[in-house]
């Protein structure tokens, strides 16, 4: 079967050719809306048979509620996004980050990336990780869909969501520390971290 060999039919009786995502590792977030289409198509996308693990970012993460198998998912909150997600705000997330960090793993099921100064990664029965490695360079925008590409990379090579997660952070984190020590985390931009990876 190729990758776009099955449809079907959209509410106006168009044929859409549909993906078939068995025994691959999805990303979705980084750059979609929360526009009703965007959560329709996630929503497919979640209950797509055969997949072997999800990373959910940005405005992907309003989905979470629906995974059906949430211990092959990674999710990537900042601060805001966690909060949203918890239903407090980021100054409460921030209060105390391990808290909320463990919690939101717990409510969903799926690994947590918390990210900020001293990430966390969170996983339901598993102790709580701080990775020490990062620096502020991190918090301009872009940097978070890096992270979410690694995380990606590492489930699709075979790793579990907690190890794909741990190992994600601390290269991320360690290619901006390296980065910053030839651009300064001031003016650092995501693509500065490549070279490091």
């Amino acid at each position: 079967m190729g990758f776009f060999d099955y449809s079907v039919t959209d509410p106006k009786g168009n044929e859409v050719k549909m993906a078939d995502f068995a025994g691959k590792v999805v990303l979705a977030g980084p750059g979609l809306s929360r526009a009703p289409c965007v959560a329709d198509g996630l929503a497919w996308l979640l209950s797509s048979p055969g997949v072997r693990g999800f990373v959910l970012d940005a405005d992907a993460l309003g989905a979470c509620g629906r995974l059906t198998r949430p211990d092959t998912c990674i999710l990537t909150p900042h601060p805001g996004e966690a909060g949203r997600m918890l239903g407090c705000t980021a100054a409460e997330v921030q209060a105390d980050r391990p808290l909320a960090a463990r919690t939101l793993a717990e409510r969903t099921g799926a690994t947590v990336v918390l990210k900020g100064a001293g990430t966390l990664v969170a996983t339901p029965g598993r102790p709580l990780s701080v990775v020490p490695c990062g620096n502020p360079g991190l918090a301009r925008g872009g940097s978070g869909d890096l992270l979410a590409g690694l995380c990606a990379a590492l489930l699709a090579r075979g790793l579990a969501p907690h190890d794909a997660a741990r190992v994600a952070v601390w290269r991320h984190g360690r290619a901006a520390d390296l980065a910053a020590v030839r651009r300064g985390a001031e003016a650092m931009l995501p693509t500065d971290l490549l070279p490091e990876l």
